[in-house]
């Protein structure tokens, strides 16, 4: 059995694949969410991964400890009320 993992820059999404360029010899991949799992929810493009392979196979995927996002849309806030004077 071997097992390997590699360091993965996600290029971008279509027809829901998953498009990454391994960083050390530049091969690309496309990988199905399964595999991905959350992780599909937190990938911009550029960002690094590690993923897991069996004897050549991807089998899953590591996310970095943080990863900085940006936010685009808020629900509107709630409108405090003036507390009660005694």
């Amino acid at each position: 059995m071997t097992f390997e993992q590699h360091e993965m820059e996600f290029l971008y999404e279509s027809d829901g694949q998953y498009h990454f360029m391994n960083t050390e010899n530049f091969e690309q991949m496309a990988l199905e969410p399964d595999i991905l799992g959350d992780a599909v929810k937190f990938l911009v493009p550029n960002s690094r991964i590690q993923v897991e392979f069996h004897e050549g196979k991807p089998m899953g995927v590591s996310l970095p400890k943080t990863i900085d996002l940006k936010i685009v849309e808020t629900a509107p806030g709630l409108r405090a009320r003036p507390s009660p004077t005694s």
